[in-house]
């Protein structure tokens, strides 16, 4: 699986941001948390799961408290990189 992330430093805490396609939205809870698992797991920092819908706006995804420490943050600053976990 091939996905883009970023780090970020926000309050002195890194966060790491990964981009999802908005279907994510839409899938059941638990798998929503096996993803967020399974990126963890691969980073072993913090994680929020973001997408951009049609209309351009941030949705986000993770524990409230980092959802919110990123939602102000210009992303088009950051360097995404492109990784990929074996399937």
């Amino acid at each position: 699986m091939k996905f883009d992330s970023t780090l970020v430093n926000v309050d002195g805490k890194e966060i790491v941001i990964v981009a999802v396609d908005t279907n994510f939205f839409s899938l059941p809870q638990e798998e929503k948390g096996e993803l967020v698992r399974g990126f963890f797991e691969y980073f072993h920092k913090p994680i929020v799961l973001m997408a951009v819908n049609p209309q351009g706006d941030m949705q986000y995804f993770g524990r409230p408290d980092l959802t919110n420490l990123v939602a102000n943050l210009k992303f088009g600053e950051f360097e995404w990189t492109t990784n990929e976990i074996a399937d």
